[in-house]
């Protein structure tokens, strides 16, 4: 009786979960990130390029900064050679550091077999269509991304590593590729110091406790100087820099933007109706403002010329009366623009990829380049038009994935803590930045959230025991 009750439990059990060794994982995950940079490759080289590319080329072989971009690209482009050589190692340059990226913090460290669904929810994550896409374009979102990307994979390795001097090693790696963020975008300003954090306290944990606080003042200066350093590298790249356009620049826009928003919604009540703008001007933003983009606006005579003969403090003191006035007004005006960038409305409408080369054709063809489309762009362009109203190209998506890395981290434990919900920190305050500045819905603007999720994602699906590194001799 008691053998036959044995072979019916045996019968119900459940069948024991397929576990793929360590081997066989490192080999699968080589494999897809070695074919996956590969095809980027050879489909994208010598890169896409759109009219801000091509005015960071013609910086880049002028030696002065025309744009209010911030410097780094156009310096990056200079100091990697001329015209298409420079764009084509751009391309690789993104593409190793972000499949390069993904490859170190999935592959894991020691030999611990992994269950079969942590590998497939693994190589799904690899094999993301709009990181293939996009490390190809010549954008500077495109850089910081494969930056900050890298600088994530260096401290998740730096935290596996059991040697203290190894560990140390990579956390610093990390520090210096976080360097150049705040030149690349203006946002980096921000996300420098909060990304810093752990790469900074790994540095600091190897130290003995009494001494530890005196080593995160160390590193903090050392990552100053380091900027300073960098930024000064930069600046003798070019007989004339960005003198503050970067940031003064973009603010007018903002303003102006948000002035035309409130117009837009309070009619005859508006703050630029009371301030005496002309009704040509008041009747040409009641027909083009939109929440999706500032263009339309800047490309209409009246408009343009209207917020152009505002000085800035008479811009600054009427953005800032228009907000108290119209609160409601401004929130509403607000919140449709960050809308539109999550991709809550129509994706189509937000530059969803770029394929080919265009721009301003003198700054082509000083770098000769001319403006085309090849049969590949074609090709490629068809792959991917079918997936922009999927989730995968909507950044509402990945917003509710940074949660559930979030959730990921914090159950894992305290070291998962330390090492990543910094990073997730980052993301979140990098995505709210938009919400008062977004004056566009293109895609690339959030494009950084897309590759450092997935790269959070992997390590929480590397197995508990892989991600802990050998054990002690």
């Amino acid at each position: 009786m008691k053998d036959r009750y044995a072979s019916i439990r045996t019968r119900h059990q459940s069948p024991p979960m397929t576990m793929i060794s360590a081997h066989n994982t490192r080999a699968g995950i080589t494999l897809l990130c070695l074919l996956a940079a590969g095809l980027a490759l050879a489909l994208h080289s010598p890169g896409h390029l759109s009219v801000d590319s091509t005015i960071q080329l013609h910086e880049a072989h002028s030696g002065r900064i025309e744009s209010w971009a911030p410097p780094f690209m156009s310096a990056l482009l200079a100091w990697l050679g001329p015209g298409s050589v420079a764009t084509a190692l751009f391309v690789l340059l993104n593409t190793a550091a972000t499949y390069g990226a993904f490859w170190m913090i999935a592959r894991g460290t020691a030999e611990t077999p992994w269950p079969w669904w942590r590998l497939s929810v693994a190589l799904i994550l690899i094999a993301n269509p709009v990181v293939f896409a996009y490390v190809g374009i010549v954008w500077k979102d495109v850089l910081l991304a494969s930056l900050c990307v890298l600088a994530l994979s260096l401290t998740v390795a730096a935290s596996r590593a059991y040697n203290p001097r190894h560990r140390r090693a990579l956390a610093f790696l990390a520090l210096l590729t976080l360097l150049p963020i705040p030149m690349v975008r203006q946002q980096g300003l921000l996300l420098m110091p909060v990304f810093a954090i752990a790469p900074a306290l790994l540095i600091a944990e190897s130290a003995p406790a009494q001494s530890r606080k005196w080593v995160l003042a160390t590193v903090g200066v050392a990552v100053l100087a380091g900027y300073l350093l960098l930024r000064f590298a930069v600046a003798a790249t070019f007989t004339q820099g960005p003198d503050g356009r970067d940031l003064s620049v973009g603010a007018r826009i903002i303003r102006a933007y948000d002035l035309a928003g409130i117009q837009a919604r309070t009619g005859a009540t508006g703050p630029l109706a009371r301030a005496g703008a002309p009704a040509e001007t008041l009747g040409a933003i009641q027909e083009t403002y939109s929440g999706d983009r500032v263009d339309r606006l800047n490309a209409h005579p009246s408009v343009s010329r209207y917020f152009g003969s505002l000085d800035e403090e008479a811009l600054k003191a009427l953005w800032w009366d228009s907000i108290k006035r119209h609160p409601i007004a401004y929130a509403r005006h607000r919140l449709s623009a960050f809308v539109w960038l999550l991709g809550l409305r129509d994706p189509g409408k937000c530059l969803p990829v770029l394929v080919g080369v265009d721009g301003v054709p003198d700054f082509l063809s000083e770098s000769r380049l001319r403006a085309e489309n090849e049969p590949r762009d074609d090709w490629l362009y068809e792959k991917y038009k079918g997936l922009f109203h999927t989730p995968l190209w909507q950044h509402w998506f990945y917003v509710l994935l940074l949660l559930a890395a979030a959730i990921g981290a914090w159950r894992r434990g305290t070291r998962a803590r330390r090492i990543l919900l910094p990073w997730v920190a980052g993301l979140t305050l990098f995505v709210g930045a938009f919400l008062p500045t977004s004056i566009a819905c293109d895609f690339r603007y959030l494009f950084l959230l897309i590759p450092c999720v997935t790269a959070i994602l992997l390590a929480l699906v590397v197995p508990e025991q892989a991600a802990r590194g050998p054990a002690p001799p």
